[in-house]
Formats: C-alpha cells, sequence, structure tokens
C-alpha cells in the first residue's frame, strides 16, 4: 500500500468517523424532541399549560437533527435507490449512473453549503431571530452549513469510490 493510499484512508476514517459522531448527536437530539413533545402534550392536555416557545425549540432541533446526521446516513448508504429502474440495469450501467449521479449530488450540495454559508454570514451582521423564543438564528445555518460539509466530504468519498470501480470494471460492492 502506498503512503498516498495509507493517507487517503486515514483521511477517509476521520471523515467516517465524525459522520459517526454527528449522527450519534442527531439521535440525542431526536429524543430530546420526543421527550419535549411529549412533556408538551401532556402539559397541554392535562393542566392546559403547553409549554411557551414548544414549536421554535422543536423546528431548531429538527435542524440540527436533520444537519448533524445526513453524512451519517450517506455514509451509511442509507438513501433512496429507486430498485424498479436500477434492477433492470446492468452492474457496469448501475456504477456508472451512481458515478454519474454522485458528482451531481457533490455540485448541488456544495451550492447548498455556500448559500448556507452566506446567509449565516448575512445573519450575524441583521440578525433574525425565532419567533417565540427570540433566539439568533445564524448558529442554525452556520450548523446547517456544517453538516452540509460531512456530507459533501461523504460524497467525495464515494465518488472517487465509484470511479474507482468504474475504471478498474469491479462492479462488486
Amino acid at each position: 500500500m502506498s503512503l498516498l493510499s495509507k493517507v487517503a484512508t486515514k483521511i477517509e476514517k476521520i471523515i467516517h468517523g465524525t459522520s459517526v459522531m454527528g449522527g450519534r448527536a442527531g439521535g440525542i437530539l431526536l429524543a430530546l424532541m420526543v421527550v419535549l413533545i411529549a412533556i408538551n402534550v401532556v402539559g397541554r392536555y392535562a393542566f392546559n399549560h403547553p409549554l411557551k416557545g414548544d414549536v421554535d425549540f422543536i423546528e431548531e432541533l429538527m435542524v440540527l437533527m436533520i444537519f448533524l446526521s445526513i453524512a451519517f446516513c450517506a455514509a451509511q448508504k442509507r438513501h433512496i435507490v429507486v430498485a424498479v429502474v436500477v434492477t433492470r440495469l446492468s452492474e457496469l450501467t448501475r456504477v456508472v449512473l451512481e458515478t454519474v449521479t454522485t458528482f451531481a449530488s457533490l455540485v448541488f450540495v456544495g451550492l447548498m453549503t455556500w448559500q448556507l454559508g452566506a446567509r449565516g454570514w448575512a445573519m450575524l451582521s441583521q440578525p433574525r431571530y425565532s419567533a417565540t423564543l427570540n433566539w439568533p438564528l445564524a448558529p442554525l445555518y452556520f450548523v446547517a452549513a456544517l453538516g452540509c460539509v460531512m456530507l459533501w466530504l461523504e460524497l467525495v468519498i464515494s465518488f472517487f469510490s465509484c470511479l474507482d470501480r468504474v475504471v478498474h470494471r469491479d462492479t462488486g460492492k
């Protein structure tokens, strides 16, 4: 194994490890969201006193949960594949199609990351706040951009893996 391969493997492990941590954080936030919704429902119907700012808090937790765990989903290959179409293609065609769609995803996620970061920076100079709790929204945009960066890195790994399989005609997974 060459030095370049060793470095690439180490970088890949670091990226996957960071994605796993984001996935775990997303899971914890999901559990917290479930508990808050349950407390809110009990408070609303049993005591006629719901939590103040429940909608804001749950919306913000949802943003954090999704963007922290999206790279983990990509690393685990848990995304949607249209099996009706894909299963009818040859293995090489599937890999080529996966390479093209991964490249398109790289472009799209790159643009999304850029826009989320730009919106976050813009909100530092002209802040916007959540409706009820009056919390600043800029940190949510920065976390979303960070999640997209991690997704982009996972897509880079996937793209080069697909490209390698196309070049070497190795269609096995």
